[in-house]
């Protein structure tokens, strides 16, 4: 677009010129003049169209960076995450490991053995028979798969990503879900429930739509693997 600008602004004097030439001679200046007039409006118009794509370009590279910036989580939130999901985040008290992946993945991982426990904490006195009763309760499973994510992602808007691994009697329970498929599954804005400390959009957009045991159970078959 700035080149037609560009040619349409040398063309006006030489419009111009032409005109002024053929009034000198008694002749028909009209079309010269009328070309002049043309090539002013397509060299404004050429102005204003290179100026809406910068705006635009500037806008979305805006855009990106605020993007590239909310999708990092700082070293306080990552350090705010690991305090989260060991207090907070559901099923927390089998919870192995989260950690954060690439500043912006979270991997939380859970255990299911007596053994596990062990070497987390030695002087854990759960049993196998315990722990697998407690996995086996109701829908625990699919709760966790997923409650878990959603409570993070709601809770840490620089998260892109969240994945869920649960062992449980020689296969893994997991899943593996990004910010917009969550957004998009649930019909919900994840920022907009982050900003409501009252969780009362957090309650009646999700909790009191989707946490029950038919629609986890949908959700579950669709999004998780078991292996």
């Amino acid at each position: 677009m700035w080149f037609i600008g560009f040619l349409s602004l040398l063309l006006i004097p030489i419009f111009i010129i032409f005109a002024i030439i053929a009034l000198i001679r008694k002749r028909e200046a009209k079309n010269y003049f009328i070309a002049a007039g043309f090539s002013v409006l397509v060299f404004g118009f050429a102005i204003i169209q290179s100026n809406k794509e910068k705006g635009t370009t500037e806008a979305f590279d805006k855009t990106e960076i605020k993007q590239e910036k909310k999708l990092q989580m700082s070293d306080e939130e990552i350090a705010r995450f690991k305090k989260y999901t060991a207090k907070t985040i559901k099923n927390h008290v089998f919870l192995k490991e989260a950690k954060i992946i690439n500043g912006n993945k979270a991997q939380i991982d859970y255990a299911s053995t007596a053994k596990v426990f062990k070497e987390l904490s030695p002087e854990s006195a759960l049993t196998d028979e315990f722990i697998l009763a407690a996995w086996k309760n109701g829908d625990m499973v699919n709760k966790v798969l997923m409650e878990a994510p959603l409570q993070v992602l709601r809770e840490f808007p620089g998260l892109e990503e969240v994945q869920v691994n649960i062992p449980l009697e020689g296969k893994v329970h997991s899943i593996d879900v990004s910010r917009k498929l969550v957004e998009k599954n649930f019909n919900i804005n994840l920022d907009e429930l982050h900003e409501d400390k009252s969780l009362d959009k957090w309650r009646t957009q999700v909790v009191d739509i989707y946490f029950n045991k038919k629609e986890r159970e949908k959700y579950v078959q669709e999004f998780a693997t078991v292996k």
